[in-house]
């Protein structure tokens, strides 16, 4: 096609010689139609691949047809008339042309570059009556007096003045692009900016009676339809962005509507004082009421797209249920009402994750919309449901007292016991469900929430549907985030204290070894234990931390006790995040290497459940360790539920029996039965027994008959303190009997 056209305009221009009319029947004829349908091909291409912009390309080829028969009628009809008509025939299918463009290009703008308000589209009719207006008391008079006929100096002016409208709504097109034009609309302006150049030069010759036919001026109608052509042949590369907002007019495309109503303003006040045709102060007013409207409806969109925005920014685009923020503004609305009491639901799914991953991302959201309607069908108008986000639900009722929204939790657990279908499959969810009830002087929404969602974790951490919120129960509370701010730089500072349980060799009496036992001296509260700190630091994530802090304290202690002749083992607990821990290994190696402490006699201690975290990464763990020449015992022995499978893949080299079985040794058969068990199958994986909880003579007699290696417990001596540990550590060999109790307090 653009070879064709560059022949076709350098024949045409400079190679074909013309007669005396300026016109040559077969070349500008035939070869020239020709050449001026042949951007048909690619419009129409462009319009059967076009589902959405299928009219406006449709609109376009009919444009550059009624262009081509205009181009036809004249040269074989109009031209040959005498005298020649004004206005011709062939004007009638050009101005046609024009119209059918300008269809074309506001389809286009309106249906490509995004959504554009009402007001915007007024912008071409505003902007050619303005030009209307300015044209006619710049051109008429001259026009007129050219050609002696009012309706060709209209017609003439006519051709300019569409083109400057289709130019504003392309401009006014792209405000959605930020007025950055992709290669279609460039292509599309050019074209029309060459259909200015051709209509407005025209214009000029016609006033000063110098246009000649044949000449150059002739292409450029034929190169502005090339280039829809061009604009038809190319196709927007760049990705969308989704869904493009709606255009407000003011902040955009302001300029056209206030430049043309002053213009308009300005015409209107110039035909006072001239004797202008009465069409140019009528175009001018015409110009400026459609301002007006203009405005009026700017101003009624943008209230409309406030309020939208305001309905947007509060409802879930998903459900259709108000969000979170439109729920938090309700619940403190809620709140203001004295007298009445509050309570908040906040509803999380269970086994909603399973069901997103199996099925994908759709059937989520399906399940999520689903999810929705039984919870409004079930709730009616007792209360305002909300989707927060993800997989969680929040509702707000007024409540008589907490059993009434117990009530609706049960309820809207009820409602999802139906199986929902989803992509073909049945499918069902459960929900955990926190229930918050608001107190006498509470005005806080985020509180109330955050208090629900403590219950509803409560909920998930029994497995219970419904939990309702407790104060005294709150991990969270201001008091917890208090001791944990306070922990939080006791561990940085490597503050943590350490007791050592010593360990006795059940064979010969001698002490085998200690167990370090973390403590917290806290300024306030005093000494705690690990239960009153440790779960607070799991959920902080400062497990690894402490870890860290503890070995270096336990390896210093059991280096010093080396330094004075006591070598004993070292046993150190380690968590479950632990086994995740890939540096450990070669952290705990630096530290025995900076304390001269062989690898051998430091025990590191796993509970069963840490294993089942993660039963892969925990043998890979625990056989890095072990490779390195360190001991790994299973701690709390037999409260697990698949301890003896674990020892088939699980390498390790003690096991410590749980204390529950210990203390009830003397009392009850069954303990003794386990605890005989384990002891044999110790001896059969050849491993070292121990057990824990020893708290009388009786049951460390009974265990030393089972064949328990090492013993542990309150009979034995309690967790010491450094200074009681070297106190208890310097009392006479007694191997044959039982080692005596210190005077150490009960609670230390």
């Amino acid at each position: 096609m653009i070879v064709v056209f560059v022949v076709a305009f350098g024949v045409s221009t400079f190679v074909l010689h013309r007669g005396a009319s300026g016109y040559n029947t077969i070349w500008d004829g035939w070869v020239y139609g020709f050449a001026e349908t042949l951007p048909l091909i690619p419009v129409l291409l462009c319009a059967r691949r076009s589902s959405v912009l299928r009219g406006a390309w449709l609109a376009l080829a009919l444009g550059i047809v009624l262009n081509t028969a205009g181009d036809l009628v004249w040269l074989y009809h109009d031209q040959n008339l005498n005298p020649i008509p004004s206005p011709a025939p062939s004007d009638a299918l050009y101005l046609l042309s024009y119209a059918a463009f300008i269809v074309g290009v506001a389809i286009l703008t309106q249906s490509s570059f995004g959504r554009v308000h009402a007001s915007v589209r007024l912008d071409g009719a505003i902007a050619g009556l303005a030009a209307t207006a300015v044209a006619g008391m710049m051109w008429f008079e001259p026009l007129l007096r050219a050609s002696g006929r009012p309706l060709q100096a209209a017609v003439d002016m006519a051709y300019p003045i569409g083109d400057l409208v289709l130019l504003v709504l392309l401009g006014a097109g792209l405000a959605p692009q930020r007025y950055r034009p992709n290669w279609q609309t460039a292509l599309l302006m050019a074209g029309v900016l060459w259909f200015v150049v051709g209509d407005t030069v025209y214009l000029y010759q016609v006033e000063a009676k110098t246009y000649l036919a044949g000449t150059p001026l002739d292409e450029t109608w034929i190169i502005g339809i090339f280039f829809m052509g061009l604009a038809a042949s190319v196709r927007d590369r760049r990705r969308s962005g989704g869904p493009r907002a709606s255009v407000s007019s003011p902040a955009t495309v302001a300029a056209v509507p206030v430049v043309s109503g002053l213009a308009s303003l300005g015409v209107m006040v110039a035909s006072l004082f001239r004797s202008d045709p009465v069409l140019v102060p009528l175009m001018a007013a015409l110009a400026l009421g459609l301002v007006i409207a203009r405005m009026w409806m700017t101003l009624r969109e943008v209230r409309e797209s406030t309020m939208a925005n305001f309905r947007d920014a509060r409802t879930d685009y998903l459900t259709g249920l108000p969000n979170r923020r439109a729920f938090l503004e309700r619940l403190q609305s809620m709140l203001r009402h004295e007298g009445v009491c509050t309570g908040v639901l906040l509803i999380d799914l269970d086994g909603f994750k399973e069901v997103n991953d199996a099925l994908g991302h759709a059937a989520g959201d399906e399940l999520l919309c689903v999810v929705a309607k039984r919870f409004e069908h079930r709730l009616g108008p007792r209360g305002a449901l909300a989707r927060l986000g993800g997989d969680e639900y929040a509702c707000a009722c007024a409540a008589v007292c907490e059993e009434d929204l117990v009530a609706i939790a049960h309820e809207l657990s009820q409602s999802l016991s139906g199986p929902c279908v989803l992509d073909g499959i049945s499918v069902r969810v459960g929900a955990s469900i926190g229930v918050a009830v608001s107190q006498p002087g509470d005005a806080d929404a985020d509180e109330l929430l955050r208090s629900a969602d403590v219950a509803m974790y409560e909920a998930k951490r029994v497995q219970s549907d419904i939990s309702v919120y407790r104060a005294e129960a709150n991990p969270n509370s201001r008091e917890r985030l208090a001791l944990l701010d306070t922990l939080r730089d006791t561990v940085d500072r490597e503050d943590l204290t350490l007791h050592y349980q010593p360990t006795l060799d059940m064979r010969t009496g001698q002490v085998r070894g200690v167990e370090a036992l973390v403590r917290w001296q806290h300024p306030s509260l005093g000494l705690m234990y690990p239960d009153a700190f440790i779960p607070l630091a799991e959920r902080a994530g400062l497990m690894p931390q402490i870890t860290r802090a503890v070995l270096v304290q336990a390896v210093r202690q059991a280096a010093s006790l080396d330094a004075t002749g006591k070598r004993l083992h070292m046993s150190v607990n380690i968590s479950r995040y632990d086994l995740v821990d890939e540096d450990l290994p070669g952290y705990i190696d630096d530290v025995l290497a900076l304390h001269g402490f062989p690898h051998e006699r430091l025990t590191l201690e796993i509970t069963e459940s840490a294993i089942g975290d993660d039963p892969e990464r925990a043998v890979r763990c625990v056989r890095e360790l072990r490779s390195r020449g360190l001991r790994v015992s299973i701690d709390d022995f037999g409260v697990g539920y698949s301890s003896m499978s674990r020892l088939l893949w699980l390498a390790v080299d003690e096991l410590k029996v749980d204390k529950s079985f210990v203390v009830e040794l003397h009392r009850d058969p069954r303990a003794q039965a386990i605890v005989r068990s384990a002891v044999q199958l110790a001896r059969a994986l050849d491993l070292t027994v121990v057990s824990e909880g020893i708290e009388s003579e009786e049951v460390f007699h009974l265990l030393q008959r089972l064949g328990t290696d090492v013993g542990q417990g309150y009979a034995i001596a309690r967790p010491l303190t450094p200074a009681q540990l070297d106190e208890f550590l310097a009392q006479p060999d007694r191997s044959w009997r039982l080692l005596p109790h210190l005077a150490i307090p009960a609670g230390s």
